[in-house]
């Protein structure tokens, strides 16, 4: 939650009146989400489980 305040902090500060900010904010922290999914699950997210466990 507060790792989430700061990131809220920064995009809240370079708001200038246009969307321009809340999307870069979006595509950045979308981008930051995907890359720690990618480093947790170490390519296991692609390949099929076990099934019928």
């Amino acid at each position: 939650t507060m790792m989430a305040a700061v990131i809220g902090f920064f995009i809240g500060q370079a708001f200038d009146g246009s969307v321009a900010p809340l999307a870069t904010g979006y595509t950045i922290c979308g981008l930051a989400a995907i890359a720690i999914i990618l480093l947790t699950e170490r390519g296991r997210m692609f390949h099929p489980g076990a099934q019928g466990r």
